[in-house]
């Protein structure tokens, strides 16, 4: 019992530590897979080898954030898919450089509160 709380402690540290630089990284280097997806193509692995591990953990990441929930919490319109709200974290990173050092977290939450805003 002890060590799960050890670990859950040890996980969130790391996350908490996340920045926007890395979440950059990590869409940087699953460009090769992120392209063949945004052409509509499957790739392979083997096709697109380290960029797909990539890609897992920039949706792996992203896709927490937004299920864990926040304050004010977002108002992402219904029926939106997973895609586009990948598409719009990767789209703020890439037009907001100023503020790769805050916590990818942040990034998160400020990119998807500036694509749907709360009325």
């Amino acid at each position: 019992m002890v060590f799960c709380f050890v670990a859950t402690l040890l996980i969130t540290a790391l996350a908490m530590a996340r920045t926007g630089n890395w979440l950059k990284e990590c869409t940087d280097r699953a460009e090769p897979a992120l392209a063949a997806m945004d052409k509509g193509e499957r790739a392979s692995i083997a096709e697109v080898g380290e960029a797909a591990v990539f890609a897992a953990i920039f949706f792996g990441y992203v896709e927490g954030v937004t299920d864990e929930g926040w304050s004010p919490a977002p108002c992402i319109t219904e029926g939106v898919a997973k895609k586009q709200i990948f598409e719009v974290v990767r789209k703020y990173l890439k037009d907001h450089p100023e503020e790769l050092g805050l916590p990818a977290a942040t990034i998160i939450q400020k990119a998807i509160n500036k694509a749907w805003p709360c009325k």
